[in-house]
This record gives structure tokens, C-alpha cells and sequence, in this order.
């Protein structure tokens, strides 16, 4: 019992250590990616050819005992990765990650570390070994996998020679093949450099312990997929049970050896590859990832965070393809409160760079569940707006909701929410209370006016933010029929991206301080933005501009509509001399109208006139030929059908329908880089309690 403690009490102390300074010290989370690189690929590398460079060379040769261990974890693979195709209904590539997670001890590179914080320096060479061996394995059968499933592309001799490079350049395999050299050679390092070694050495196994305690307390599970009963099973039971039956049958081997080769079977699944929506490919080329001198920006499961490069963009292809780096938010949890647009497009854009974000709904749904158009039985504004979101249906007047929603903002990094001022105090989830249990939270409120002023309780919609900021009156239209502007500028301008704009920075501005905010978005603030032009002119002549005198509001031929022959329409952009030359030109407009200084208004029915009398099919080409900042205006079907538009990826995206079927998602201004790849992704259901 004694000899058990003493065993257990260093080895769990250190992980408690690390849990309790997660939980009790507000630092900011990015010292902890740097500890995982220190651990990974500074520290480790030297343990392991210390250990393995310090070992009678013979023992390195033990080819029973590698072929033993690296059949017990080939045969515990498939199995895993049976139950993976099995769970996920023949996904070969999630089975593939099922598999690794159910078999390999070395996602996150722990495995070697806590082997010899367990056994000590006695388990060194069968260490290395299964880890050398293992790695191999993985990093061959891994992006075979990927490769049959398709999300791998490249042909088998260049995933091929990519295996090979990989196995031969990650830093632990080149470690112990230099162990290996300089134990068969017997040749040591210089003095300093092997104190230094031994230094970096000696570091591994409780730098390790105590990182995996803070990434416990920091990162808990957001969810249990279903994949992990049976991974456990066979990762903790099976996996050890093989390898022992194998060892003891053959026989021969030294106690510690035997034990290192349980050990390291016995060691848990990393069950955060398979939550917090880890993208397949993205596990998957970090496996496989190769090894560089820039590391991976910062996200949730940093111990998979391998050194990546982008992967080349074909621009053959008909839509964009990721490259390798995780998304920018993979890890980062959204709890989100919004409704109708501005909120629920804010945090459609975060899902898409990889957050995940958690729709906190009214019984029934909220209300753009029931907006036209329907498709299948469901509402189409609603899944392009919450596509790849997730749904908590809770009465926020009910205490149990309430206590389930609270479990969701304790550990949320993002609360998005967009009541008039006061509704969330009313409820109990008002800033001041959140931030009580949970001091990290970026807090972001979305309303018409703000959280302070006389307006703050306002009702209102985005034609009146934009009324009352003055931007309307720039170009309301003829005053006995006005026109309404075609796109809601408020909510998207002056809500939305204000709103990730902010909610991005305040994550930057945590990962320096270790503490949140409270973030207000006012839509109408933003118009002011919109009226730059407007502004620079009233502060500099103190005339107010009236409704289409600005260049940019119809007051310039330059940048004027101009209807066709046939109905179409003209958007005329030729503001700079050289473009309003050439289309002066193109068109044949006389020269004592150029000068559009001296007689605005007569340049500008001149041009009227002249565009009026031929169709859009006669201007279109000699517009292209001037390119002179001048096009067609083309209906919404048109530009759907635009190659330049379809040759971009914009419409590849997809969003799968309730009832079956999929449409085009929103396109949203995110790089596809930062994306997941184009696939038919989901909005919520509200059929379950928690989509």
C-alpha cells in the first residue's frame, strides 16, 4: 500500500496542483499553449534521447517486444474504429479519429511523459520503443484512412512520401534515433550541452502533470459524444488486456517492460479530440502534422496544436478548401440569448470560425423558427441564420431551465444577448451577476440605442436607427414616394459586426488580463460610421447635406443610376478622373459636358439620356472594354449563377434542412481558411431538449 501511495501521491499531486492554479489563479490563458510547446518540443525531445542514449545498445534491438506492442495497438485500432462506424453510421473518417483516441497513448504527447513520472528511469527504453513504433503506425494508417474517406485528396504516393517525411522529422522519433546512434557508438555530448539536456530532461514529466491538471480545470467537457463509452472501454480494458495476453504468452520480457507496455495501453482516451466540435481534419493532420518553427494560434485543445503549413489552395477547385490550421475558435463556447438577425448572425459568424455556440431558446423557439419562406416543414431565414449551432430549450422563469442555463454560463467564454436594457437583470442573468460566477465571460450586448442614454428603452428596428441618426435623409428617395434602403444596415453594419469585432478583441484583450468584459453594441451608433462623408462636410462647412447632394448620394453624375433601353439599370462608380474619362469617352459624351463641375445637373440628364437610348446587352461590352468602374446592375438570380461568384465558394456552403433536403448558407464574410470545409451542416432542431 505504502509503495502504491508513494507512487500516486507525486503523480496525481501534480495534475491536483495544476487543477487548483486553473481554477484559483485569473491568468490568461495563452501561457498555457506555451507550456505544451515547451513540453512537446523542447522538453521531451531531450528526455527521451538522455534515456534512450544512456541504455546498453543491445537492449534498444528487442524486436519481439516491438512487434508484441505494436500488434496489440494495431488490433485495439480497428477495433475502435469498428465501434467508430458503428456509432457514427459508417463515417470512416470520425471512425478513423474513434480509432486513434481508442488506441494510440500519445494524443497530446502525455503518454511518454507520465509512463516515467510512474515507472521511472528503468522504463525509458520500452517507452521509447511503443511510442516510436506506435507513432509510426498511426501516422501511416491515420491519413491512409483520411485518404479512402476523402477528406484526404492527395494521390498515395504523395501521402506516401508525407508519411515517411513525418515519422522521420517528428522531434521524439528523431530524439531516439539519435538515443539509438549514440548508444551503439557510445558517444556522449559535450559537458554543458548534456547538463543542459539533463536540465530539459528532468522538466518533461511535471511540466506535464501540472499542465494536465490546468487544461482539465480550464477545459472541461462541453458535451459527451458518443463515441466515448465504447473508446473507454477499449482504451482502459481491452487495449492492456491484449497486450498482456500477447506478452505473457511469448514470455521473457523484464517486469518493467511488461509494465510499461499496460501502462501506456492503460493510459485514458484524450476524449477532448472527439468533443468541442475538433474538426476530422484538423485531428487528423495533427497526427500528422508537420513539424516547423511557427506554432499554432492559441485554441481550446492546445495539446493537439501541432506546427502546421497551409495547405495549398487549387483554384480549380470549385470551392475553397481549408488549410490545416484549426479554426481560430475551436473551444471557444457561445451561450447564446439573441434573437431575429443582428445577434443571431454574430454568432452564426463565430460557429463558422469554430466556435461553439449554444442557442438558449423559449419553449417553442424563438420567433424566426415561424418566418416565411418554408422549406420541409421549416423555416429557411432560421437555418441560414443557425446553421452548425446548437439549441438549449429553457423557460427562463423556471428554476430548473434556469439551473440548466447557468451550467451552460458558468463555463461559456462568450455571452451574446440582445434584450432592451434592463431584461436581462430581470431575468437573473444581467452582467453583474454572470460576471459573480464567471469573471472571465465576454459579456455582449446588442440593442437599438445602448445600454445608457435617454433612448436606451426605445423600441425600434433598423429603418429607425437609421432615421434617427440622419444616414436616411442622405438619400431617402423622391419625397412623394421614398424608398426604402434594399439591406438592413443597422442590424448587420451597425449590430452585427460590431459585435464580433468587439467580441474578438475582448478575447485578445482576456488572453493579456485573465478577465472579461461587458461589451455595448448600440445599432444606431454605428450609422454615424456609415455618414463618414456627411460628417467631414457638416464639421467643415456647417451646411447640413440634403438628400442627394453628396457625391456618394446621387449629387454626382460620376456615381449615378442610369436606367437602359430595356429596363435594366446602370451602376455608374466612374468617380476618379481617369474612370470618368473613359466612360466619357465609351459612351460619347460631348465635351463641354465633361467637366461635370460647371453644370452637374446638365452632365448628369446628358448621360441619362444617352444610356436610355441602347439596351444593356449593347453596353455591356464596351463598359468591359473602358473598365472604367461601370456595370450592369444583374437581379439576385443573376448574380447567384455569376462564375466569379461560383468560382469563389460562396454558394458551396450548405445547410441541411429538417425534413431532408439542403440549400446554399449564408455566405458570411469569414475567410474559408478559417472555416470548416463546405459541407451541409445543420441549424438546431427543437424536436430535442439540447440540439
Amino acid at each position: 500500500m505504502t509503495e502504491v501511495l508513494s507512487l500516486a501521491l507525486p503523480f496525481f499531486g501534480l495534475i491536483l496542483l495544476g487543477f487548483a492554479s486553473g481554477r484559483l489563479v485569473q491568468l490568461p490563458e495563452s501561457g498555457l499553449a506555451w507550456l505544451n510547446y515547451f513540453i512537446i518540443y523542447i522538453a521531451l525531445p531531450p528526455l527521451f534521447f538522455q534515456l534512450v542514449s544512456r541504455t546498453p545498445f543491445e537492449q534498444l534491438a528487442n524486436g519481439r517486444f516491438i512487434l508484441i506492442t505494436t500488434m496489440a495497438t494495431a488490433v485495439t485500432f480497428w477495433l475502435a474504429i469498428g465501434a467508430g462506424l458503428w456509432l457514427r453510421r459508417g463515417n470512416l473518417a470520425e471512425a478513423a479519429i474513434a480509432g486513434t483516441v481508442g488506441a494510440y497513448a500519445n494524443v497530446g504527447y502525455m503518454g511518454p511523459g507520465l509512463t516515467l513520472a510512474a515507472l521511472g528511469t528503468s522504463a525509458a527504453v520500452p517507452t521509447a520503443l511503443i511510442f516510436t513504433f506506435d507513432s509510426a503506425l498511426f501516422f501511416a494508417a491515420v491519413p491512409f484512412l483520411m485518404a479512402l474517406s476523402g477528406i484526404e485528396k492527395e494521390s498515395r504516393l504523395v501521402m506516401a512520401l508525407k508519411v515517411v517525411q513525418r515519422v522521420f522529422t517528428h522531434p521524439f522519433i528523431v530524439a531516439t534515433i539519435l538515443g539509438v546512434i549514440s548508444a551503439a557508438f557510445q558517444v556522449r555530448p559535450p559537458a554543458a550541452v548534456d547538463k543542459i539536456l539533463d536540465y530539459l530532461a528532468n522538466a518533461a514529466a511535471p511540466c506535464a502533470l501540472f499542465t494536465l491538471g490546468v487544461t482539465v480545470a480550464l477545459r472541461p467537457l462541453a458535451s459527451v459524444p458518443p463515441e466515448i463509452p465504447a473508446v473507454v472501454g477499449i482504451k482502459l480494458i481491452i487495449h492492456p488486456l491484449i497486450a498482456w495476453l500477447l506478452l505473457s504468452a511469448v514470455g521473457g520480457f523484464e517486469p518493467v517492460w511488461i509494465y510499461t507496455a499496460l501502462l501506456m495501453a492503460a493510459l485514458p482516451p484524450r476524449a477532448q479530440c472527439l468533443c468541442h466540435g475538433a474538426p476530422v481534419r484538423g485531428l487528423c493532420r495533427a497526427i500528422i502534422g508537420r513539424h516547423s518553427r511557427r506554432h499554432a494560434r492559441l485554441h481550446r485543445d492546445r495539446h493537439n496544436a501541432p506546427l502546421y503549413d497551409p495547405a495549398r489552395h487549387d483554384r480549380a477547385e470549385p470551392f475553397p478548401m481549408r488549410t490545416t490550421m484549426p479554426r481560430p475558435l475551436e473551444g471557444v463556447l457561445v451561450a447564446d440569448f439573441t434573437t431575429l438577425l443582428p445577434g443571431p448572425l454574430a454568432t452564426l459568424m463565430l460557429a463558422e470560425a469554430g466556435a461553439e455556440v449554444i442557442k438558449i431558446e423559449r419553449p417553442g423557439g424563438e420567433d424566426v423558427r415561424r418566418f416565411p419562406p418554408f422549406q420541409n416543414g421549416g423555416s429557411a431565414s432560421f437555418a441560414i441564420l443557425n446553421r452548425g449551432k446548437k439549441s438549449l430549450i429553457a423557460d427562463l422563469k423556471n428554476e430548473d431551465d434556469k439551473s440548466e442555463v447557468w451550467a451552460l454560463v458558468e463555463r461559456a467564454d462568450v455571452l451574446v444577448e440582445q434584450f432592451r436594457p434592463g431584461v436581462m437583470e430581470r431575468l437573473g442573468f444581467g452582467y453583474d451577476a454572470v460576471r459573480a460566477r464567471n469573471p472571465k465571460i465576454v459579456y455582449c450586448s446588442i440593442s437599438g440605442y445602448g445600454q445608457s442614454g435617454p433612448r436606451r428603452t426605445e423600441a425600434g428596428h433598423d429603418i429607425n436607427y437609421i432615421g434617427a441618426t440622419g444616414l436616411l435623409s442622405l438619400a431617402p428617395g423622391p419625397v412623394d414616394r421614398p424608398t426604402v434602403p434594399p439591406g438592413l444596415i443597422a442590424d448587420i453594419g451597425g449590430g452585427t459586426m460590431p459585435a464580433v469585432t468587439n467580441i474578438l478583441l475582448a478575447l485578445l484583450g482576456r488572453q493579456k488580463s485573465g478577465q472579461g468584459t461587458h461589451i455595448d453594441i448600440a445599432m444606431a451608433d454605428a450609422m454615424f460610421t456609415f455618414a463618414w462623408y456627411a460628417l467631414a462636410t457638416y464639421h467643415t462647412t456647417g451646411r447640413n447635406p440634403g438628400p442627394g447632394e453628396l457625391r456618394h448620394n446621387g449629387g454626382s453624375a460620376r456615381y449615378q443610376l442610369y436606367p437602359t433601353s430595356d429596363g435594366k439599370i446602370v451602376a455608374c462608380g466612374a468617380l476618379e478622373q481617369h474612370f470618368w474619362l473613359s466612360f466619357s469617352k465609351a459612351i460619347g459624351l460631348p465635351d463641354a459636358l465633361i467637366d461635370d463641375e460647371r453644370d452637374a445637373q446638365a452632365t448628369a440628364e446628358t448621360v441619362r439620356k444617352i444610356i436610355a437610348s441602347k439596351s444593356a446587352a449593347h453596353w455591356q461590352p464596351i463598359f468591359a472594354k473602358a473598365d472604367c468602374c461601370v456595370t450592369i446592375m444583374a437581379t439576385l438570380e443573376e448574380a447567384l449563377r455569376d462564375p466569379h461568384f461560383i468560382e469563389r465558394g460562396l454558394f458551396a456552403y450548405q445547410v441541411a434542412l429538417p425534413g431532408g433536403g439542403t440549400m446554399p448558407a449564408l455566405p458570411v464574410p469569414i475567410a474559408p481558411q478559417f472555416r470548416s470545409e463546405a459541407k451541409a451542416v445543420a441549424a438546431p432542431s427543437l424536436a430535442a431538449k439540447k440540439g
